[in-house]
């Protein structure tokens, strides 16, 4: 019984052995067929790696795809054979017996494998996942999230193509030249050496920055710059994020290019359909998910700005993978290329990295080269959804702080998200080691500083800034304004900045001057304490409000140029300045002072006329709103970076004048809004409201002067928020709105696309109302009231001649004319025409 016992104990313990046996063995047999391979996959011609590639084992419905650098994991058998598939190129099959664990896969494009745009009698198949992507766009949206926050780490690199082409084309420009001296063997030397180290050994430029990015629906937005480090000699920029080359998240209705000033047509926004074609190239399963990848382009003859790229849908949520973007048009001067990729966090779908390639031809006809820009974005550690103290926004959305340059290397090994190439290391380097460098260098630090003039208006000069607006001016009075201007940049005594100017005018031979001494109470809110004092001109019946006053160099105001009624003014204000958030600002004042006018002028009050000297007292409030805008701020420098709209301004003010026989009491109020909107399918339209009155019989230099800017002897310049038809002084009042009103149709209504001319047709309409309650107390000054409405109606055309500008720019002229209609229209019909030239600079 015993034996028996042990023996059946026996046989369990042996067929026990004998399954983990199996087991063990299975489990080898398994290792030694299942291997991981890694693997880069690239462009076989420019040896470049394409991002989002399909990876698929034949015979398995799994797969996966690489990422922005090409890179690739796959888990597969030693007898498998992948199949790489990506739009535009062959796809190819690579048996993976006999290689090793790391593959180098080169693909060869294939522009035939482009799918040509159809359009399809039945529903297309991938209209149904795009219904979906867009059904779950605020689930996926991040601008949509509550909140959230991360650390990015971006790093730009700037470089120049085709060097060598145009350094030879510039030397056959000059072996025409027959004045031109043989070239020394040592400059043919330099030459050499600069341009191997630019084509091979540095970039032009690398820019890199950690920043601390925090954003709370709807509008509180701040982007902290921690570190920046640049290795272009003079970059006075900070720190680049994504934000400015891409949109963060590819959501929106229009696609906006911030650096290139370019908008397109989203794929993904109402009404795609009608304009985009779709079509699913292949379905990669990973797990119980699966990715749709979409080739999407516009469709044949649709007239918009559109791209043309691939789509990764991810079913999950049917949220954005991946995303490769370009635009559809290739005759654009600018090439680019935009990349997204997402991650998912465990609920939500947030970017991980976003990479931007854009190319700008420089030069001139013959002698061109491509300006290689490229940035990547790396997102660390998101937190989506969680409590951001309010204390992190302030009044500025992106600032850099105090240290952000001074960081060590090794500080900057905690921050890189990514490794530097011997290239990247070798641009912070070579400026300054290699010696045939040194021009290039001393020419950059010019440009620079050119640039920083250019962007800020402020020349520095040690702890001194020139104010550049101050230096020169013009206008129908004075002729030309030639002056001196400092600002204080005190690094040690940041809480004060001191400002003042000095300024002749040649026509009227006269000086004025100015003096400004501003106090920071807070930084955090930027409360600012402002006293100042002037003796100068200003021009009856205008006024200010803070738009007029924001650190932005702003539109080119023609206006100003041929302004010929002036006052002469001595004045003193003290005046606070506070930002309780980003996007709202007060400006509480006091404001004293004697006005003089310069032409015939007599106020009647009562049964005494007085003279022309006035002397005003008031107290008031201005205030701003805009809910959209950035403000940028390093150091003491404010720039607004984007044209955000809408902007709200309002005024109100109480005061006191003095010059008659007796006090006049008034109280003013001004509102202005502006806003635009860019329409996908009909272009972009801009207006203006504004309006305002006057509580009291005032002099005529307090009254509202409309805007006009006609005047005998020519026509003017276009320019924004004026009357083109009115005359420069022809209409005042104490009550008045105006309405400018302007749209944009782009190229929807023209198809014309040359070199030379892309125009684009723009109607505008403008409306005046105006009222004078007591016209009879001002004399010897002409002018009209507005009760009756005036209305002029235009149409111009942009971009008629195009000059090319170093090819990436071009200088854009155009005409337009005004119909100046209705009660006030001039009893001569030809007198009612007024036509301008209007004058841009474009991309």
């Amino acid at each position: 019984m015993r034996f028996e016992l042990n023996l059946f104990v026996w046989k369990k313990y042996a067929r026990l052995v004998s399954i983990l046996a199996c087991f063990v063995l299975s489990l080898t047999w398994l290792s030694a067929q299942n291997k991981t391979y890694l693997g880069k996959i690239q462009d076989g011609k420019s040896l470049e790696a394409l991002a989002f590639v399909s990876i698929g084992i034949k015979g398995n419905p799994q797969g996966t795809t690489t990422d922005l650098d090409g890179n690739f994991t796959v888990v597969a058998p030693s007898t498998a054979t992948l199949v790489i598939s990506y739009v535009g190129y062959q796809t190819k099959e690579v048996p993976l017996k006999d290689v090793g664990s790391f593959l180098l896969i080169s693909l060869t494009e294939d522009v035939l494998s482009l799918p040509e745009v159809t359009i399809r009698p039945k529903e297309n198949p991938a209209w149904g996942i795009i219904r979906k992507v867009l059904a779950n766009r605020p689930q996926n949206n991040p601008e949509e999230y509550g909140s959230y926050q991360y650390l990015s780490y971006n790093k730009s690199s700037f470089t120049v193509g085709n060097f060598q082409k145009f350094k030879e084309s510039l030397k056959k420009d000059k072996e025409k030249d027959a004045k031109t001296k043989q070239r020394s063997p040592e400059a043919i030397r330099r030459d050499s050496i600069i341009s191997d180290a630019l084509r091979n050994k540095m970039y032009l430029w690398v820019k890199e920055s950690a920043v601390e990015v925090f954003h709370k629906k709807p509008t509180q937005d701040k982007e902290r710059i921690i570190a920046s480090k640049s290795s272009l000699p003079g970059d006075f920029s900070m720190g680049f994020a994504a934000s400015d080359f891409q949109p963060f998240g590819f959501y929106k209705e229009v696609m906006s290019l911030t650096l290139a000033s370019l908008n397109f047509v989203n794929p993904i926004s109402d009404g795609t359909f009608n304009r985009y074609d779709f079509q699913i190239r292949d379905t990669i399963y990973q797990g119980e998910d699966s990715t749709f990848v979409i080739f999407y382009q516009p469709f044949k003859g649709k007239n918009f700005d559109g791209m043309r790229g691939v789509l990764h849908i991810n079913s999950n949520g049917y949220a954005m993978e991946n995303v490769i973007a370009s635009p559809a048009d290739t005759t654009l001067n600018i090439k680019f290329r935009v990349q997204q990729q997402y991650r998912f966090t465990g609920k939500f779908w947030f970017p991980e990295i976003l990479q931007t390639e854009l190319s700008m031809p420089i030069g001139n006809e013959g002698s061109t080269f491509d300006l290689q820009i490229r940035n990547r974005t790396q997102v660390k550690d998101p937190k989506i959804n969680e409590v951001i103290p309010a204390s992190v926004f302030n009044y500025a959305t992106r600032e850099q702080e105090a240290d952000a340059k001074q960081l060590s290397d090794e500080e900057w090994k905690t921050l890189r998200l990514d490794t530097l190439s011997t290239r990247e290391q070798n641009s912070y380097t070579l400026w300054d080691s290699l010696p045939e460098l040194k021009g290039p260098r001393n020419l950059f630090k010019f440009l620079g500083g050119s640039a920083k003039a250019y962007y800020t208006g402020m020349l520095p000069i040690g702890q001194f800034e020139i104010p550049l607006r101050d230096v020169i001016g013009l206008n129908g009075y004075e002729g030309y304004r030639l002056g001196l201007a400092l600002r204080s940049n005190f690094k040690n005594l940041s809480w004060l900045q001191l400002r003042g100017y000095v300024a002749y005018g040649l026509k009227d031979e006269a000086w004025k001057y100015g003096l400004r001494s501003e106090f920071l109470l807070s930084k955090q809110k930027d409360l600012r304490l402002r006293l100042s004092y002037r003796r100068d001109l200003n021009e009856p019946g205008s006024f200010n409000i803070l738009s007029d006053n924001t650190p932005l160099l702003g539109r080119i105001a023609p206006r100003n140029w041929i302004r010929n009624r002036m006052d002469s003014i001595e004045s003193f204000r003290t005046e606070l300045f506070y930002r309780p958030s980003a996007h709202l600002q007060f400006n509480p004042y006091w404001h004293r002072e004697s006005r003089q006018t310069t032409y015939p002028y007599s106020f009647v009050q009562g049964e005494s006329i007085s003279n022309s000297t006035f002397r005003k007292e008031e107290i008031g409030l201005n205030m701003r709103f805009a809910p959209k805008e950035w403000l940028h701020k390093d150091g003491i420098t404010e720039t607004i970076y984007y044209f955000t709209y809408p902007v709200f301004d309002f005024q109100v003010a109480q005061g006191k004048i003095n010059g008659g026989p007796s006090p006049i009491n008034f109280t003013r109020l001004i509102l202005s809004m502006e806003a635009q909107n860019t329409s996908k399918a009909f272009g972009k339209s801009i207006f203006r409201l504004m309006g305002g009155m006057m509580l009291g019989n005032v002099p005529y230099p307090y009254l509202f002067n409309a805007p006009g800017v006609r005047r005998e002897g020519g026509s003017p310049i276009f320019s924004y928020h004026v009357f083109q038809t009115m005359g420069l002084y022809e209409f005042a009042g104490d009550r008045f709105a105006y309405l400018f009103f302007e749209h944009n149709f782009g190229k929807l209504l023209l198809k014309i696309n040359s070199k030379y001319s892309q125009p684009e047709i723009a109607l505008a309409q403008n409306i005046a109302w105006g009222n004078l309650l007591n016209k009879e107390a001002h004399q010897e000054v002409e002018f009209n009231t507005l009760d009756k409405g005036y209305y002029e109606t235009g149409l111009y055309l942009r971009n008629l001649l195009l000059i090319p500008i170093l090819k990436a720019a071009k200088f854009s002229a155009g005409i337009g004319a005004f119909y100046r209609w209705g009660p006030y229209s001039l009893p001569e019909r030809k007198d009612n025409f007024s036509y301008q030239f209007n004058f841009y600079f474009t991309l």
